[in-house]
């Protein structure tokens, strides 16, 4: 079984341990999250639609986005059986932009931070080598070249940033796998717990 809400809920817990939020925090970001899950899943399943027969997809992020790529990746190869890789954004031009070819879907996560020109920088170098860009960005991110249809805008959650993006990347696997005719719940070669003779 794929473990979505066990990433998002360990991503939660650590973010409260760390102390690096408060309860108030925690509360407004919670109702915010509750937003997006609305507001994100007619968009990832319109996603959807066009990524099923995707024989590979790419998907990159920079510094606190970029585990949440990773994730994103995993759930697609777990239940949609899409080959998919998850790369730093500055890491792109030191091997991985060999991937990227005509047609190639890469999903783009952007937040409004340091980190937004490097990433809109690597956004730009794979649509000139073809590639679709599916893009996931924070509101206060300017673009202009990918089509609206290709483009999530999640509203600012501070802190929580993380589970703010992570949630659109697992219902987009989710989805993936239904356009698929796939059961996301009953993956193949997974399970629940693994055990050792």
């Amino acid at each position: 079984v794929a473990a979505s809400k066990t990433f998002t809920h360990t991503l939660l817990s650590l973010l409260v341990l760390s102390k690096t939020i408060t309860k108030d925090e925690i509360l407004t970001a919670l109702s915010g999250i509750t937003e997006i899950i609305k507001n994100v899943d007619a968009s990832m399943a319109s996603w959807a639609k066009e990524l099923t027969s995707a024989p590979t997809m790419l998907y990159l992020g920079k510094h606190s986005l970029y585990p949440i790529t990773v994730e994103g990746a995993l759930k697609i190869k777990e239940i949609s059986y899409i080959h998919a890789e998850s790369f730093a954004a500055g890491e792109l031009k030191h091997g991985p932009i060999a991937l990227v070819e005509p047609g190639v879907p890469v999903i783009i996560l952007v937040r409004h931070d340091s980190a937004e020109e490097a990433v809109l920088g690597s956004l730009r170098e794979v649509e000139a080598r073809g590639a679709i860009a599916y893009v996931i960005r924070e509101e206060g991110v300017l673009l202009n070249s990918v089509p609206e249809a290709r483009t999530l805008v999640l509203k600012a959650l501070g802190a929580l940033h993380q589970v703010g993006f992570v949630i659109p990347l697992q219902l987009l696997a989710y989805h993936t796998a239904k356009a698929k005719g796939l059961d996301p719940d009953k993956p193949r070669n997974l399970a629940k717990s693994v055990t050792v003779k």
